[in-house]
Parts: structure tokens; C-alpha cells; sequence
């Protein structure tokens, strides 16, 4: 292979993996949509919530990483945020579920199951308790 030949190659190469490298960057990028699928593996702390933790939010909360409630050790807690719209995140470790039920004190229905990395957004007073397990 001629040396201009290889520049060309080379040069094309760099192009090629520039152009991934934006693309891959724009698609990681989570502060459009908030969505935890953008945010790689949970090992540090995500939308404001810190590993092993599972959060609680309001609307604004959640649009700026701040969390209103952090809860660590397993158990059943009652956010009193009050008539909001709320999202819950996981990012506990991989075996440790969040479960939210319609009931004060870990009662009534379950609303909904979260593992590992998911989020749940619920209208006002859809769920009213929180369940950390393993």
C-alpha cells in the first residue's frame, strides 16, 4: 500500500470513529428524557439517587435529580409528599426490589414491582407506600 494511500485509510478511520463517538453520545445523554435505559450500569449515584438507595420524587424532583424521599434499609415507608404526581427509582442493588402499593403501610394493592435501575411514574395518590426488599 502506497503511503498516501494508508493516510487516506487512516484519515477515514478517524472520521468514521468521530462520527460513532458523537452518535454514541447523543444517544447517553439523559437530560432530555430522564429515562434511566440512557444511564449506564447503577453504580453511582443517578438522577440525584445514590447507589443502594431507592428515591422518591415530585415532577420538579425528578426533572432536576432531586429526590424528596432516599430510602437505604429495607423495610415498608409512607412518602407524605401530599396530592402529586410522584416517580420512584430504583437503584439499589441488582437483587433488591422496590414494591409500591395503594395502601398506607405496605397494604392493599401492589401497584407496582421495580427492580434494579427502573422507575415508576404514578399520578396523585395512585400508590401511598413504599417496600424495599431483597
Amino acid at each position: 500500500m502506497r503511503p498516501s494511500s494508508i493516510r487516506i485509510a487512516l484519515g477515514s478511520l478517524a472520521l468514521a470513529a468521530g462520527a460513532l463517538a458523537t452518535t454514541h453520545a447523543a444517544q447517553a445523554s439523559p437530560q432530555d428524557s430522564r429515562s434511566p435505559a440512557l444511564v449506564p450500569a447503577a453504580t453511582t449515584t443517578t438522577f440525584g439517587c445514590p447507589y443502594q438507595y431507592a428515591c422518591v420524587y415530585t415532577d420538579a424532583g425528578w426533572a432536576h435529580g432531586s429526590p424528596s424521599y432516599l430510602y437505604y434499609s429495607y423495610g415498608c415507608y409512607t412518602p407524605s409528599a401530599g396530592a402529586v404526581d410522584m416517580y420512584v427509582y430504583n437503584n439499589q442493588t441488582p437483587s433488591a426490589r422496590v414494591t409500591l402499593f395503594s395502601g398506607a403501610g405496605c397494604t392493599g394493592a401492589v401497584v407496582a414491582s421495580l427492580s434494579q435501575m427502573d422507575f415508576f411514574y404514578g399520578k396523585a395518590g395512585v400508590f401511598r407506600s413504599v417496600s424495599l426488599s431483597h
